[in-house]
């Protein structure tokens, strides 16, 4: 289905099924989009173009990949302990309570930037990058980039973190008395990190490097 605008699916927003191997388009943006979707799976698809908002509930099984040609943003609630892949070459941004996902997203190509709620794991690849301040489920880096949008009292908060490869992007140029991005990262996990063998209240060691106004450890 190609979606052009706003009410694309009728006025009543009562809800649409996709079948396996079925999908959504939406173009010819910026819009909300408020129609519930359902994806029977075991894999669907979402192709977004021109900033379009998904607000409207979302239920999927199996694997739903969302591939971002232009920026895009799902904020109606998402259920499913399946796997979201995202794809393209934009930036996929998510708001909201999603505690009925409790699968994972794989974060592939592009960006991902979730400034909500939800219980299901992240797991970062290579060429991909993460942003936002969420509260996630564990997250693994085993490659990309790792720059998450951490300010005053925004910081992402995973329940876990491995990481084997990428780029940790984690100084925080708008806090007055220069603390790091690292070490509100870690403050704000809830489990322990065993790839490096640090658990909540541990501690650790930073340098201050003046000259480029940042910390690093």
């Amino acid at each position: 289905i190609f979606a052009r605008h706003a009410t694309a699916f009728g006025a009543s927003a009562t809800g649409t099924t996709f079948a396996n191997g079925a999908g959504l388009t939406v173009q010819s943006g910026p819009y909300t989009l408020s129609e519930p979707l359902v994806f029977q799976g075991p894999g669907n698809y979402i192709n977004a173009f021109s900033n379009v908002e998904l607000a409207g509930a979302i239920s999927f099984a199996g694997t739903l990949t969302y591939t971002a040609y232009g920026p895009g943003v799902i904020s109606g609630t998402v259920t499913s302990s399946g796997t979201l892949s995202k794809n393209g070459v934009d930036t996929l941004s998510t708001s909201g309570n999603w505690p009925a996902f409790t699968g994972a997203v794989n974060v592939v190509a592009g960006g991902f930037a979730p400034t909500g709620t939800f219980p299901a794991a992240v797991n970062l690849f290579a060429p991909a990058s993460l942003y936002g301040y969420g509260t996630t489920g564990p997250l693994t880096i085993t490659g990309g980039t790792f720059a998450p949008g951490i300010a005053t009292f925004q910081y992402f908060r995973p329940a876990g973190l491995a990481s084997s490869g990428g780029q940790h992007n984690l100084t925080d140029p708008y806090a007055f008395d220069k603390p790091s991005g690292m070490d509100k990262f870690l403050d704000a996990i809830t489990g322990a990190i065993p790839s490096i063998g640090w658990a909540p209240g541990a501690g650790v060691t930073f340098s201050y490097d003046e000259e480029h106004d940042r910390r690093t450890g």
